[in-house]
């Protein structure tokens, strides 16, 4: 923590825990905090590479349910139907 800082800490766990948070509760506005705009989304889940812009992936979280619902166990959103073929 020396070189990051107190402050530099509490806002790299801030971060990390909007992403957890917006993944666990499909919760895309938490997402946006955490995630650069222009970040990818890539995932080889069934042995395809899914590879996403923000713009693409977060439609498909906020139509997932999400897992603090306990409706779908296990699932990622690269492994939802929904994804775009590529």
């Amino acid at each position: 923590m020396s070189t990051l800082g107190r402050a530099g800490y509490d806002a790299l766990v801030a971060v990390l825990q909007d992403y957890l948070d917006g993944l666990y509760h499909s919760d895309t506005t938490l997402l946006r905090r955490a995630m650069h705009p222009r970040a990818i989304y890539a995932c080889a889940t069934g042995g395809e590479l899914v590879a996403l812009g923000m713009d693409e992936y977060f439609p498909i979280v906020d139509r997932r349910p999400s897992p603090a619902s306990g409706a779908t166990p296990g699932r990622t959103a690269c492994s939802r139907s929904s994804s775009p073929a590529r």
